[in-house]
């Protein structure tokens, strides 16, 4: 299906690139108001953008002002903002007016435009990411871009299909946008003389000493008060420094944090040279920076001993890492061991030495993964040693290690693996509760499914067979009370006076957080989990392979909380378990929150999968995120929809649930 909408949120983009802040005083702004369309007017756009070009006056802004523009007038004016942006200085886009989004693309509708289809859009409309290509390419210090595209789309009943609002723009590396609403949501045009996020904007822009961040947090809570929590403003970022629109008194209008030096090359000297002798302190895995924690020299030998061979690196949480080498022969001096004693805290980073030890010098780590291997928690590494030679280093859990001491336990063989249990007979609906948190999971059978749409997205196709076996999901959403007992904290934005509680779902964490939580209950020893694939996610949410559209049927109200069933388009999330369930016993596999899975996100996924089981574990930056959320219309909340984002990022409508392994 190809997927367009109306572009009604306010987008504030600053792409910081960090440089001298006298440069950074220069500001450049072009304020664009579109209201004079023939068949589909507006009141505010002119208003709006009038008032705006006198606030970025007031601020020290050099202003071009265009009103009821065509697109030979638009652009036109685009490439003279380029041509000054290139001169130095801060840029601001502003513009309010018709917007609409095609098959992922944005647009800003010029007066002119005559749109019969939506493939008429990308010719007679502005493309907003050349907007903003435009003013990252001018080199200049700081970029901000606003937005205010408008609250219908008046072409949408011409055209073959139509969602409401804007599709999601991930915030780029120092940068922030600002949404004046959800995300697949709308809101009206301005009962006075502004629209509603504008008039809250141009106020907070003049309170001085105010860092973008607090600003728009403050425009949030204007704009939701004003709604009663109908419009909710929302924010993706990954600011380093702060921007003002107004600096206090001796404040720098532009303070970009200072990225970390850069150390030079090491010569090959340097590389090779002998390491310090440390027993760096060492955490529990998930606390683990294993680029700081091993940067130590564990063992040293004067000479090649011609043998593969192991040393392990014992660590309990609070005390000093040591290590010594096992099954070595001549040479080889170890690194005395403090005297300690092993629980099942313990830790071990086994490294493995494919061509004999020389003296570890300066370490070099890469594919930084989580993986499981029988009973032991592993995390792959590499490093260099003297000789150059290339190894790899994991990090395991021992099992069951008992209080042996610490000597006796290195020097002695890797634990046996425990022959398999006998599979066990499972029927769909089985269920199984992990004593330690409560959390409870569901039995999905193995089975065949075609999985994807030709009714979707480009990336939800080709439609592909997918064979999985059988496995446990959590029958809800991780909550904030699950969390909360394995790690000791709640990172959710809706809890105390805004609501939330134990039985809410857990959000605001990123795929990395999932990941430590999995790997911190994983040390307790009383199951094991993991997240969900892709492929598995997508079988459980169509109830085992069906063609359900949602988790649970075709009628997104019964199923799921999504923007437009919970109390108008704002609200929040809700206690798991509180819509209908699908066929497994699966609660809110659509909308409530977005829920993180593992596989790396690829838009071409679907043309590589493998039949049985089908995992992407590499290709790019970003990982899947699947079920939409309560801040989403019913779209977002398909069974077939794929979205993604970076493992570290974090929003309060991300969560996830897992997977047991048996």
């Amino acid at each position: 299906m190809r997927r367009f909408a109306l572009l009604l949120p306010i987008v504030l983009v600053l792409l910081l690139v960090g440089v001298s802040q006298a440069r950074a005083e220069r500001r450049i702004a072009l304020v664009i108001g579109n209201a004079a369309y023939p068949n589909a007017p507006l009141k505010n756009p002119v208003n709006d953008a009038r008032d705006m070009a006198a606030a970025l006056r007031g601020l020290g802004f050099e202003v071009i002002a265009r009103e009821n523009a065509s697109l030979a007038q638009m652009e036109g004016a685009v490439k003279e903002f380029w041509d000054r942006l290139k001169r130095g200085g801060a840029g601001l886009f502003y513009f309010a007016g018709h917007g609409l989004q095609v098959n992922g693309r944005n647009y800003l509708v010029p007066v002119d435009a005559k749109l019969s289809a939506e493939q008429d859009a990308k010719y007679k409309c502005m493309d907003a990411g050349l907007v903003l290509g435009r003013m990252e390419n001018a080199g200049n210090e700081l970029n901000i871009v606003i937005l205010d595209a408008c609250r219908n789309n008046p072409f949408a009943r011409s055209w073959r299909s139509a969602d409401v609002g804007l599709a999601k723009m991930d915030a780029p590396k120092g940068s922030i946008i600002a949404y004046a609403t959800a995300p697949d949501s709308v809101a009206a045009d301005g009962a006075g003389k502004n629209g509603l996020y504008t008039e809250k904007l141009l106020r907070a822009m003049r309170v001085p000493g105010q860092p973008v961040e607090q600003m728009f947090k403050r425009v949030r809570d204007e704009v939701m008060r004003a709604t009663k929590d109908k419009q909710v403003p929302w924010e993706s970022t990954s600011l380093r420094g702060d921007f003002y629109f107004s600096p206090g008194a001796g404040a720098p209008a532009l303070a970009v944090a200072a990225a970390p030096p850069s150390a030079p090359p090491a010569s090959p000297e340097q590389a090779l040279a002998p390491a310090p002798k440390e027993t760096p302190k060492a955490a529990l895995a998930p606390q683990l920076d294993l680029r700081q924690r091993l940067a130590g020299k564990y063992a040293e030998a004067g000479a090649d001993t011609g043998k593969n061979g192991l040393i392990f690196d014992f660590a309990l949480k609070g005390d000093d890492m040591v290590g010594t080498p096992s099954g070595w022969t001549g040479g080889v001096s170890p690194v005395g061991i403090s005297d300690v004693r092993v629980d099942e805290n313990a830790l071990a980073f086994r490294f493995i030495y494919k061509k004999g030890l020389f003296g570890i010098a300066g370490t070099t780590y890469t594919d930084y993964t989580c993986d499981l291997s029988g009973d032991l928690n592993v995390i792959p590494m590499t490093y260099l040693t003297e000789s150059g030679n290339t190894g790899k280093a994991r990090l395991i859990r021992l099992k069951g290690a008992g209080s042996r001491p610490l000597q006796q336990l290195a020097m002695a063989s890797p634990p046996k693996q425990a022959p398999p249990a006998p599979a066990e007979e499972h029927k769909a609906g089985d269920t199984w509760t992990d004593p330690a948190t409560g959390m409870e999971f569901v039995w999905v059978p193995q089975g065949c499914f075609q999985m994807g749409t030709a009714e979707g997205r480009a990336d939800e196709s080709p439609v592909h067979e997918v064979c999985l076996s059988g496995f446990w999901l959590g029958r809800f959403e991780l909550t904030q009370g699950q969390w909360a007992k394995v790690m000791g904290n709640n990172p959710s934005f809706t809890q105390g006076s805004a609501g939330g509680g134990p039985t809410y779902p857990l959000e605001r964490v990123s795929w990395n957080d999932a990941k430590a939580f999995i790997a911190r209950i994983n040390m307790a020893g009383v199951g094991r989990f993991r997240l969900p694939t892709e492929a598995e996610w997508e079988y459980a949410c169509r109830s085992g392979g069906k063609e359900e559209k949602y988790g649970g049927g075709n009628d997104p109200d019964l199923v799921a909380w999504h923007s437009q069933s919970v109390m108008g388009f704002g609200g929040g999330t809700h206690p798991v378990g509180t819509k209908v369930p699908n066929a497994l016993g699966l609660f809110d596999m659509s909308g409530n929150v977005w829920e993180w899975v593992e596989d790396v996100y690829d838009a071409q996924a679907y043309s590589r999968h493998s039949r049985q089981n089908p995992v992407v574990t590499e290709g790019g930056p970003n990982r899947v995120n699947r079920g939409g959320s309560w801040f989403y219309g019913p779209e977002r909340a398909r069974c077939a929809n794929r979205d993604s984002n970076p493992p570290t990022f974090k929003h309060y409508t991300l969560g996830f649930r897992l997977v047991r392994i048996p």
